[in-house]
């Protein structure tokens, strides 16, 4: 008889939420500005979800729900969520001059956009679909727990290209073509190439996402409006 290991299907839920608040709390500890800098972020992406309800919906007044499976669909909501998500974003970093005191306020602004994204589109579902089909199995939970840290260092990579916006604009326009289309791929894979193949899907997702982060982490090196501490001491002598 084959022994299997039963996880409670809660514990999804904190592989989702709970790296990325560990990896906060490690470098904030009890820093005011980095704890704010984490709700800015969180209320950034509340933020761009709701001025895109509206938008999102009113082809699916004009067209049916049945266009909400069309690739078309998945381009304009895809297109959506950059342009109303980095628009967003780069003003939360340009006007709360907190959010770029150094770089791990801006980090502590990507783990909170991403963070709360995780609770509302996650784990409120999780804990709903576990009250509603209880039958869900740790494993039916746990894809969409890994995409939940995938998108939180998508979010991280997004939040320093658009620091660098800060001096050059094009890195704006580049941050909004890159989120959306990481999110058009990833839809148009699971639903028309690998269909339903989640795990083959989740491992291209994390593929293209290592890609941005560290073209990200490039370009920050090099555009960064943020300099070391050290190199603005010696600029000032």
């Amino acid at each position: 008889m084959a022994f299997e290991l039963q996880i409670p299907s809660w514990i999804a839920i904190l592989i989702a939420l709970v790296p990325a608040l560990a990896v906060f709390v490690y470098f904030a500890k009890t820093k005011g500005s980095m704890w704010l800098a984490f709700i800015l972020g969180g209320a950034g992406w509340f933020g761009a979800l709701l001025l895109r309800v509206l938008p999102l919906q009113l082809p699916l007044l004009i067209y049916g729900q049945d266009f909400a499976s069309s690739l078309i669909y998945f381009g304009y909501a895809s297109l959506l969520a950059g342009l109303f998500e980095e628009d967003i974003r780069y003003i939360c970093i340009r006007k709360a001059s907190f959010a770029r005191e150094d770089h791990k306020h801006v980090l502590s602004l990507g783990l909170g956009w991403g963070f709360l994204e995780a609770v509302l589109i996650y784990a409120l579902n999780v804990l709903a679909i576990l009250f509603l089909m209880p039958e869900y199995t740790f494993m039916d939970l746990l894809p969409g727990a890994i995409e939940r840290n995938i998108a939180i260092l998508l979010h991280i990579a997004l939040s320093f290209l658009v620091l660098c916006a800060l001096n050059m604009k094009r890195f704006l326009i580049l941050a909004i073509g890159i989120h959306a289309a990481v999110d058009i791929i990833a839809l148009w894979i699971y639903h028309y190439v690998f269909v339903r193949e989640v795990w083959l899907v989740e491992g291209i997702l994390f593929a293209m996402v290592l890609v941005v982060t560290l073209f990200a982490y490039l370009i920050a090196k090099r555009y960064s409006p943020i300099k070391p501490k050290q190199e603005q001491t010696l600029g000032a002598i």
